[in-house]
C-alpha cells in the first residue's frame, strides 16, 4: 500500500537536497533572529528597527507606522524571498523525480506490480509535493514565530502565505512532470520550467499592459500565452496583499492550479500509453 509514494519519499531524502534545503532554511531563520532588532515604544512611541547593526527609520517625518504595518512590510519581503527561494530550490530538487523513474530498469519492476499506471502516478507525484510542503512549512512557520515574538504581534496572514507558495509550487510540479514525462530528460525539463517561470511569464505580464498594442493581434496572442501559463508577478502581489491584510483577488492562483491540473491530467494519459 503506496509503496511508490514511500519509495519517491526515501529516493528524495537520500538525495540530501532537501537535508541541504532544510539546513539553509535553519540558517536563514537564524540570520532573521540575530540581525533584526525591533523595539516598539521607544522615544516618542516611535519603532526603532536595528538591521544588522544599522539603525532602520521606520517613521516618516510626522508619520508613525503602526507596529503592524512595520511588521507587514518585512513579513512580506520574507514571505517573498521565501517564495523565490523555495520555487528554485525545491524544481531544482525534484527535476529529477520523473525522469529517472522512467528510466529501464527503474520503472520496469514498478510497472510489473498489480497497481494502477494512473497510481503509480499520483504517489510518485503525492511523494514530492509531501517533501516540498514540509520544508516550506518549515520555513514559513519558523519566521513567523521569530518574527512575531521579535514585534509581540502575531500576524496570523503571513502563514497563509505559505499555503499560497505550496499550491503555487504544485502547479510548477504539474507542469515540470507533465514536460518530463514527454522528454524524459531531467535537464531539458528543468529549463523549459526555469525559462517559463521567470523568464517568459513576468515579460508577458509586462507587455500586454503596453497599450500601444491595444487592438493587435499580438496583444491577442500575448494575453492567450498569459493565460495559460502560471502567473508569476501576479501572485507575488497577492503574497505581499494577503501578508498585509489587505483585499486580494485568488485570480492568478485559482487560473495557475487550473492549469496545473490539466498538466496532470494530461502527463497521466501520456504515462498510461508509454511502452516501456
Amino acid at each position: 500500500m503506496l509503496g511508490v509514494y514511500k519509495l519517491t519519499l526515501k529516493e528524495t531524502i537520500s538525495k540530501k537536497i532537501f537535508l541541504t534545503f532544510f539546513v539553509l532554511s535553519t540558517l536563514f531563520i537564524i540570520l532573521i533572529m540575530f540581525a533584526l532588532n525591533v523595539k516598539v515604544g521607544g522615544v516618542d512611541s516611535k519603532i526603532l528597527l536595528d538591521f544588522f547593526g544599522q539603525n532602520v527609520n521606520a517613521n516618516q517625518g510626522e508619520k508613525l507606522f503602526n507596529p503592524k504595518e512595520i511588521l507587514g512590510y518585512v513579513q512580506t519581503g520574507i514571505a517573498i524571498a521565501v517564495f523565490f527561494i523555495s520555487i528554485f530550490f525545491s524544481l531544482f530538487a525534484t527535476a529529477g523525480i520523473f525522469p529517472n523513474f522512467l528510466k529501464k530498469g527503474s520503472i520496469d519492476l514498478i510497472i510489473s506490480k498489480p497497481i494502477s499506471r494512473e497510481m503509480i502516478f499520483i504517489e510518485r507525484f503525492l511523494g514530492a509535493l509531501t517533501i516540498v510542503g514540509i520544508n516550506i512549512l518549515y520555513i514559513v512557520l519558523l519566521s513567523w514565530i521569530v518574527l512575531s515574538v521579535k514585534f509581540e504581534i502575531w500576524n496570523y496572514d503571513f502563514l497563509f502565505s505559505g499555503l499560497i507558495i505550496f499550491i503555487f509550487f504544485s502547479t510548477l510540479f504539474s507542469i515540470l512532470a507533465f514536460v518530463s514525462v514527454i522528454t524524459r530528460n531531467t535537464v531539458v525539463s528543468l529549463l523549459i520550467v526555469y525559462f517559463t517561470i521567470f523568464i517568459l511569464s513576468p515579460i508577458l505580464a509586462a507587455v500586454q499592459k503596453f497599450t500601444i498594442l491595444d487592438g493587435t493581434y499580438y496583444k491577442s496572442i500575448i494575453k492567450t500565452l498569459h493565460f495559460v501559463l502560471p502567473k508569476v508577478s501576479e501572485t507575488v502581489v497577492m503574497i505581499k496583499e494577503v501578508v498585509m491584510s489587505e483585499n486580494y483577488s485568488a485570480a492568478p492562483l485559482i487560473s495557475s492550479s487550473i492549469i496545473g491540473l490539466i498538466a496532470v491530467l494530461a502527463s497521466i494519459s501520456i504515462f498510461k500509453r508509454i511502452d516501456f
